[in-house]
């Protein structure tokens, strides 16, 4: 991206010389406002026609009645703690001293609305000009004369009820339908899939908060739209909400359609994103800056499984393997599946199976999680002695799960509690009411085809499968009998204790240790904000956070707060969401800090946990390639390529090392013992191997709920085939690496041609050729050559 020089812009911003004196506003901020005036300033081509539900948009001739065309976005793409929120205030200041004196700021949490009082304050407005939606009532007009109007997507999502309008419909009266100031989309993530998806379960339907922002769009043709997002997608049919950039429909790019440009994308890989970002910058439409990463060190903390751990995990693989089983023969019971293979409900069949997959997934991350503990604990104490202040990532926090099991207790007991909210309760929890237990009844359709529907009694109540029960009820006990294992973030809570532990996640009550006494402890609505402060004051030396405080928070080492340590960041979860793991990382690299942070991944040596690193990984590339022109960067040096095990390469390898298997050259493991042990079936009615075989995720699945022993084994044998894809593609020329920095001893350019130029901005898209020139290293023979008739020295 930085190769790439955005188009020389012309717009003369009008802000307060002080803000740029007084260093308010760095240049690079001021050059934020300065682009998005220049984008702002022009529309794109053509007209269009909105219906009246606002979701509808045409193209429509110029003269056409009610033809609108829709002014230009901008994308603030620069990385987390880059200083987005600044330049926000500063772009909307802009507009509000050129007359535009009404605004909408719409963000991911109502939380988030003090930092944007900090940052309107910081260039001189009113903490007071930013009102919240949620003082005004849904139907009510809103009575505000100018201001800035700040609401959240989960709120901008809220439909009409009855006689009272839809938030976006409040909105629109309010601001009017030719409104022309500034509409910020700030984390603009939060609208992914605003137009739908295709996935391999079939149709996806838009999310409800990017339609409301879509529709916004759509009815406020002339707003002054402002994208910010350090994540922006982590799939191009996730740009389906950046509608104000002309990626399609409008002749800045070749995409007539969105259909189109989704397939272009699709089918030129990474690389087409990576080109798409850079061409964005070069129209002046998009500007992705990140903070040095220079003084951030790197550190992998691996946690090498103990043999009793290795027991555990092997006793819980094993459970898993009978639950397997025990789903199948339910499912036969239960009339939803025939002994002789056959499907008599798909539906019911995909739910359980769905439903015992996730559930299978969520345990074994938990599980190896809470495993990772003891290593962590100790790194944890030892930065402690090192005067350090320590950051702890996760996702999970089983708030869900704790709530339900409270809710069995009598509040009078909450003070002395004799349980643990352990990963095992997850699969007793999925026993108990998703194992599939109703009978259903066999019907006959139409056309002679056998199905299944569920079975009622004369009172309407679900006629239970008692085998099935039965079943259910002996997995129960067995599971009861395994070893439990503490959830990760009660150790920590458990270990350090809450005086030096500060907890900013979305939990309303936790158990805590007093004394020797487990009890509730409610957190109320404002706990997050004590316990940051609490870290921020140095009052608190250790500081846990999930989702709900790893989006515009801060917890670096901020030169005007009292806790000026080193910051020892932990990943210790990094779930299943790339966006929401850089955002995370994000919050203790932040402008204005004293020193930068140590970046800790934790992982184990298990190798079923690449299951939830490749899922992770394989986004970071097209997140890089999308946000930032270069797929390595999506990561922030924390992955690997080699940790995608969804890429091309892998594909293929797999499909190799079923050939394999089925030929029996598979060292340690029959094809038998495969199919019995992961529950895939691999062959056809005539025992040949299946033309469709499981695809990767479906492999890695399976692969998480094996014995250690076995896993270690089948994943040596599919990493060495993989390795060998990969070598032979570099060595064929083919691998597709990305970027690329090329050395030699001199280049010289020896073609220049100008492939296209953008009519409306000039911007070029040029080739060259060059010649490379490299030095040739000698190559030494063992033994010198000697000149006839002379003795060689040393001999």
């Amino acid at each position: 991206m930085a190769a790439v020089a955005p188009p020389r812009p012309s717009y003369p911003p009008h802000l307060p010389p002080r803000l740029l004196s007084a260093g308010i506003l760095s240049d690079a901020q001021l050059e934020s406002v300065i682009y998005a005036g220049e984008a702002h300033g022009s529309h794109l081509a053509g007209s269009y026609t909105v219906d009246e539900t606002f979701d509808t948009v045409m193209a429509a001739p110029v003269d056409a009645a009610n033809a609108v065309r829709f002014r230009r976005g901008w994308f603030l793409g620069d990385g987390t703690g880059a200083g987005k929120g600044r330049q926000v205030a500063g772009i909307i200041l802009d507009n509000w001293l050129k007359g535009r004196r009404r605004a909408l700021w719409i963000s991911k949490s109502d939380k988030l609305i003090e930092d944007a009082e900090r940052d309107w304050a910081a260039v001189g407005g009113y903490r007071s000009d930013i009102v919240p939606l949620s003082r005004f009532r849904q139907g009510a007009s809103i009575a505000l004369e100018e201001g800035i109007l700040f609401t959240t997507y989960a709120t901008l999502r809220t439909q009409a009820k009855g006689e009272k309008a839809s938030r976006v419909q409040q909105i629109i009266d309010w601001l009017g339908r030719g409104f022309d100031g500034v509409i910020v989309f700030d984390e603009a993530h939060a609208m992914a899939n605003a137009a739908g998806d295709k996935t391999e379960r079939g149709e996806k339907k838009p999310s409800q908060q990017g339609q409301a922002g879509l529709r916004l769009q759509h009815a406020l043709h002339d707003a002054r739209v402002l994208y910010v997002s350090a994540t922006g997608a982590t799939t191009v049919q996730n740009l389906a909400y950046a509608a104000r950039l002309g990626l399609w429909g409008t002749g800045d790019f070749p995409f007539a359609t969105r259909a189109e440009f989704v397939a272009a994308m699709e089918g030129g890989g990474i690389a087409a994103m990576e080109v798409l970002a850079r061409d964005l910058k070069a129209l002046g439409l998009y500007a992705a800056r990140s903070l040095s990463f220079e003084g951030i060190e790197y550190e992998i903390v691996e946690h090498t499984l103990t043999a009793e751990q290795i027991r555990i995990y092997d006793a819980y693989a094993n459970a898993f393997q009978i639950i397997h089983r025990n789903l199948n023969e339910a499912l036969k019971a239960a009339n939803i599946t025939g002994s002789n293979g056959d499907t008599y409900n798909r539906n019911a069949k995909a739910a359980a199976r769905s439903a015992f997959e996730a559930n299978k997934q969520r345990f074994f991350n938990h599980l190896l999680t809470a495993m990772k503990c003891p290593t962590l604990i100790a790194a944890i104490a030892r930065d402690l002695e090192q005067g350090h202040a320590i950051v702890l990532q996760v996702v999970s926090t089983n708030e869900a799960l704790l709530d339900r099991r409270l809710a069995q207790i009598p509040t009078s007991e909450w003070a002395d509690l004799s349980i643990d909210i352990t990963p095992r309760e997850y699969v007793l929890d999925y026993l108990s009411h998703s194992f599939p237990t109703q009978l259903f009844e066999l019907f006959t359709d139409d056309e002679g085809n056998i199905h299944s529907r569920p079975a009622y009694d004369a009172d309407g109540n679900p006629v239970i499968s008692r085998e099935a029960v039965e079943r259910r009820d002996r997995m129960i006990e067995h599971l009861a009998s395994l070893p439990a294992v503490q959830g990760a973030l009660d150790q920590i809570l458990h270990r350090f204790g809450t005086e030096l532990v500060a907890e900013v996640t979305g939990r309303s009550k936790r158990i805590v240790r007093r004394g020797d006494r487990l009890c509730v402890e409610t957190r109320p609505a404002s706990a997050n904000f004590a316990e940051t402060a609490a870290f921020m004051d140095d009052d608190k030396r250790i500081l846990v956070f999930s989702d709900a405080g790893g989006t515009g928070r801060s917890y670096h080492a901020d030169l005007t707060c009292r806790n000026q340590r080193r910051r020892i960041h932990y990943l210790l979860e990094p779930g299943w969401r790339a966006d929401a793991a850089i955002q995370g990382l994000g919050r203790s690299n932040r402008t204005n800090q004293k020193q930068p942070p140590v970046f800790r991944p934790v992982a184990t040596d298990v190798k079923g946990e690449k299951r939830f690193l490749s899922t992770i990984a394989r986004r970071l590339d097209t997140l890089g390639a999308i946000t930032r022109g270069q797929r390595q960067t999506g990561g922030q040096g924390l992955f690997r390529a080699d940790d995608n095990l969804e890429s091309a390469y892998a594909k293929a390898a797999l499909r190799q090392f079923y050939q394999l298997l089925y030929a029996g050259r598979i060292a340690g493991c029959s094809l038998s013992e495969f199919q019995d042990a992961t529950g895939l079936d691999l062959l056809d009615q005539d025992g040949s191997l299946r033309e469709e075989l499981p695809p990767i995720t479906q492999f890695l699945n399976r692969i998480l709920a094996l014995r250690i022993a076995l896993q270690n084994t089948l994943f040596a044998a599919f990493e060495q085939l993989l390795e060998a894809r990969i070598e032979a593609a570099i060595a064929a020329g083919s691998y597709d690496i990305g970027v690329e920095t090329l050395t030699a001893e001199s280049f010289a350019i020896t073609e220049r041609r100008t492939v296209h130029t953008h009519a409306a901005v000039g911007a070029e898209t040029r080739c060259y050729r060059c010649c490379a020139r490299t030095a040739t290293a000698p190559c030494l023979s063992p033994r010198r050559w000697r000149r006839p008739g002379r003795r060689a020295a040393g001999c």
